[in-house]
């Protein structure tokens, strides 16, 4: 590729009765995921739009205009640092940029590069800490740069080398936060408010959400920032979000990235006020998909759901009171004589504190149980931290170790041991994988009947119990350690919550177990409250064989479907040797597909689509097709695979007594189909696979295939 020649420039700040400014346009576009306008017009043309930056009304403000369509896009200093360069062979249709630069003796050059190139001007530093803007020319972007009175003060911008010397930096990204308990300030251009926020001790996060609104945010005021991945200019919203970073970034993470930024421990003890007892606090950022959780916590550790109610001890015995205790595997204490005592799953993440110097009133020890099971002696706490997995004796916790998330901040991962092997048994959103079952946790006020309470402390263990008892359909904790399981059929209605706790004595932890089948685990947490289909129950679950939520809001209410309630004598049928009945369900001559099907079956109370037995089951098919006087047709049955290259499986393996039940009709099964169905049954008995919403085939004589 090749480049024209790389011209610096730096447009030093003087007296504004010295400027002679003029438009210098060029085709191309900002980079949008790294701009920021202030100020967006529609219907408007492109000499009007350029003409307006140079208006009085934004002479203060506009140093950059940007036109695509009829929409003009005005910005200010600091909050535009690359454009595309589209050289000289575009049209006006396209999309074009004019810089407003100080021009000697008013006189252009040639060409728009050579003049950007060749010109020393002015810039404001109206409200900002900008000393000089730089332009750089190449064939591919125009790409700018600014001086600051201190380099401290130069927002952050990722894939950039991370500089250790400054005690924190902002750094600039585009998403939402919740705006309400924000402190809002007088409007301006973005790089103004991100500025008051760089200037504020108190302010953190600066937001706008609309053109030149400016909002602060201090420590513990937001809880959650969501990420935007689209970058498109909007004519009244915005979505800029500016986070503080303290001194910048981990060591290990530069250049950093987004990922990393927005996961990682940032100590903000210098955000709390003079003589403040809250030392040693932090602010976690755990990044899912978009979506940011922010977390505050005090200490080197959460200490909110360890065990306080020890004696005064002094710290050696506090260690040996944790070492003596199966449960314990942490000691802190945070106060001198005062002893807190943590249990497997009671946290998930601490910090070391590597500033040994005494303090009179807050101690912050720690002491972790790691099994002896070393090959060499470990040289420091994370070489001891890092080491092999320990042992842990109670179930469903096979094991424990830790990861390091920054040099100083760390993680405890646990081993889970099951009979069926499922790692994921506890996820709060379904998924298609050979695990039968999981746990999907959410926050949440039940209304429940004969809850059975436990003995046991934490909720993974809470939730682990309901999990393995085939009876239960809920966890709940309201106040911690109280744990309380529901049977199926007992819970009437659930209110859930969108917010983090913010107290041991109003958790409100709720899971709901949710059993896997083909067409609910496609579907996200959300989807599974709203679409109105019944979700099955555990087959060994009495009474019950599936629920239906029914949601207004955060409220659902369910509905619950009596086990065996579709066994009618005169419509359903027997299969020697196999527990249950079988019913045809014939939907008023409609086809359906397969997800309305198996909804269907839950609506009469069974537990699914038909296991074909054996061979035995096809007479028996015959018989029900006689009852319902229905000589033809198409049938779903629950044989399905995951892929197209993976075994065919029946849906409840556990009624297949031999493999005769499946014969193929010619030339089947073909991929890449996944399901499954039977057509008329008379002279023949054959299988075919089935994309799911097929068309149904009507044929002239009876004869037994499957059609896609």
């Amino acid at each position: 590729m090749k480049f024209l020649p790389i011209l610096l420039i730096y447009l030093l700040f003087s007296p504004l009765s010295q400027a002679t400014y003029k438009m210098v346009a060029i085709n191309g576009a900002p980079d949008l995921k790294d701009s920021y306008p202030y100020k967006v017009i529609t219907g408007i043309s492109w000499e009007a739009c350029h003409e307006s930056c140079m208006g009085n009304f934004e002479a203060l403000n506009c140093y950059m205009v940007y036109f695509k369509g009829d929409r003009c896009s005005f910005y200010f200093l600091g909050d535009f640092y690359k454009v595309r360069n589209d050289g000289s062979q575009s049209t006006m249709e396209n999309e074009m940029v004019a810089f407003r630069l100080d021009i000697p003796n008013g006189e252009c050059l040639g060409s728009a590069s050579d003049t950007i190139a060749s010109q020393t001007g002015y810039a404001s530093s109206l409200a900002t800490d900008i000393t000089g803007i730089g332009i750089s020319v190449t064939s591919e972007s125009y790409d700018v740069s600014y001086n600051y009175v201190d380099e401290c003060n130069r927002p952050y911008r990722t894939g950039i080398p991370c500089e250790k010397t400054c005690p924190s930096r902002m750094y600039n990204f585009h998403g939402t936060v919740l705006m309400k308990k924000g402190d809002k300030q007088s409007n301006g251009p973005w790089n103004q408010c991100v500025t008051k926020c760089h200037r504020d001790e108190n302010c953190i996060l600066a937001a706008s959400d609309n053109y030149t609104a400016c909002v602060l945010f201090g420590i513990e005021t937001f809880t959650e920032l969501t990420l935007s991945d689209s970058y498109e200019i909007d004519s009244t919203s915005t979505d800029y979000l500016a986070i503080k970073l303290i001194n910048t970034t981990p060591d290990f993470n530069c250049p950093a990235d987004e990922n990393a930024l927005f996961s990682s421990t940032i100590d903000v003890t210098s955000f709390l006020e003079e003589g403040s007892d809250h030392k040693n606090f932090y602010m976690t950022l755990k990044k899912t998909g978009n979506t940011v959780k922010v977390d505050c916590f005090r200490g080197t550790i959460s200490m909110e759901y360890g065990d306080s109610n020890q004696p005064p001890m002094t710290w050696t015995q506090c260690v040996n009171r944790c070492l003596q205790n199966n449960r314990c595997i942490l000691a802190v204490t945070n106060t001198y004589f005062k002893c807190v005592l943590f249990e497997i799953e009671t946290f998930d993440k601490f910090n070391l504190n590597y500033n040994y110097e005494i303090d009179p009133t807050t101690p912050n020890y720690m002491a972790i149980k790691v099994q002896n099971n070393f090959t060499k002696c470990a040289k420091s706490p994370s070489e001891l931290l890092l080491s092999a997995p320990s042992v842990y004796q109670n179930p469903p916790i096979k094991s424990y170790k830790f990861s390091a998330e920054t040099p100083t901040s760390y993680t405890i991962n646990y081993e889970y041991d099951f009979v069926d092997n499922c790692s994921d048994w506890l996820d709060p959103v379904p998924k298609c994988t050979n695990c039968p079952k999981s746990m999907m946790s959410f926050r949440g006020v039940p209304k429940l009947v004969n809850p059975i309470a436990s003995s046991l402390k934490s909720w993974k263990e809470c939730m682990y119990e309901c999990y393995k008892d085939s009876y239960c359909h809920m966890a709940y904790m309201k106040n911690y350690p109280d744990c309380r399981m529901v049977y199926y059929g007992n819970v009437d209605n659930v209110i859930r919550i969108e917010t983090p706790p913010t107290s041991s004595t109003a958790l409100h932890f709720a899971a709901i177990k949710y059993v896997t089948d083909d067409i609910t685990c496609t579907m996200n947490f959300t989807s599974l409250w709203t679409a109105g289909r019944p979700m099955k129950s555990e087959t060994s679950a009495s009474n019950y064989s599936a629920y239906q939520p029914t949601t207004s809001g955060l409220s659902s209410t369910f509905s619950w479907i009596g086990k065996n309630s579709g066994c009618i004598p005169g419509f359903t049928e027997k299969i020697a040797g196999v527990s249950g009945c079988v019913r045809l369900v014939l939907f008023n001559n409609l086809t359906v597909n397969r997800s309305a099907a198996i909804a269907g079956c839950y609506k009469y109370g069974t537990y699914g689509l038909m296991t074909i037995s054996s061979s035995e089951a096809f007479s028996v098919f015959r018989k029900a097709m006689t009852t319902i006087s229905r000589q033809a047709g198409t049938y779903h049955i629950g044989l399905s695979r995951k892929t197209a290259t993976s075994a065919w499986q029946w849906d409840f393996p556990e009624l297949e007594i031999d493999k005769s039940g499946i014969v193929w009709a010619n030339g089947e099964p073909k991929s890449p189909n996944l399901y499954a169905y039977l057509e008329k049954i008379i002279s023949a008995d054959h299988l075919k696979r089935l994309m799911d919403n097929f068309a149904m085939s009507r044929l002239e004589k009876f004869d037994l295939k499957f059609f896609v």
